[in-house]
């Protein structure tokens, strides 16, 4: 993929993206309805000349998105190879060269055509289609534009490269954050002060439905006596 071009996946509550898809959708339903009696009662070659058949307004297509997102596919589609090709079939009809890729851990085909104008007929013909059962769904691919003219990956913004007091390289206008105090709890100095090394101290009473809370401070363990030392022995002499 080139940079530049990249594409999101949109979801189902996503919405055309600009003005240009609503457009053009909006500007080619009256269409769909000439040729849809076409395709249900003419010839094979009349079926395929009006579904190829192109929107003469002026729309501005060079906008538009040149690939589709089906949802919910059916299981079928991916494990028949019979009903894999006709459901390739059922889009093959709007246009040439129609690329898929399956996504069967998210029941989902990426269809891809050559142009716009295509895109725009499989999306009205085909949204809402019932397909093995299921009732699918089309949505258009957004395009991702990028200023940027390198191909490359760029770093994160440094939002946090200078938390540290203070930074190897600081920036210009890099200032220095005053640090505030430590917090001291007196409430739990005082409760430990009061703590006794062997005296049993109550932390909750007890009631007629609970058991009372005690804390017993362990006692300072009994000192250890002094090492034994260990005497080196002598190195025999050779004889």
């Amino acid at each position: 993929m080139k940079s530049g071009d990249e594409w999101r996946e949109p979801t189902e509550n996503d919405s055309s993206g600009n003005d240009n898809m609503a457009a053009a959708v909006a500007s080619l339903q009256r269409e769909h309805m000439e040729y849809d009696s076409t395709i249900t009662s003419g010839d094979d070659e009349q079926q395929s000349a009006g579904v190829r058949r192109q929107s003469t307004g002026d729309i501005p297509y060079e906008d538009l998105p040149r690939a589709l997102i089906a949802t919910n596919i059916p299981d079928d589609v991916f494990c028949d190879e019979v009903k894999k090709k006709a459901f390739e079939d059922l889009f093959c009809a709007f246009g040439e060269n129609v690329h898929f890729v399956y996504l069967p851990s998210f029941q989902r085909v990426r269809v891809g055509y050559d142009t716009p104008e295509q895109v725009v007929h499989a999306r009205i013909g085909m949204h809402q289609k019932q397909i093995c059962g299921q009732q699918i769904k089309l949505f258009f691919l957004q395009p991702v534009k990028f200023n940027s003219s390198s191909s490359s990956l760029e770093p994160p913004k440094p939002t946090k490269q200078y938390l540290l007091s203070p930074p190897c390289s600081p920036p210009v206008g890099w200032e220095q954050p005053k640090e505030s105090h430590p917090v001291i709890d007196y409430d739990v100095l005082a409760a430990l002060a009061n703590l006794a090394p062997g005296e049993a101290h109550e932390l909750h009473a007890a009631d007629n439905n609970k058991p009372g809370i005690f804390v017993h401070p362990c006692e300072d363990p009994p000192p250890k006596g002094p090492k034994m030392k260990i005497e080196h022995t002598r190195r025999p002499e050779p004889s």
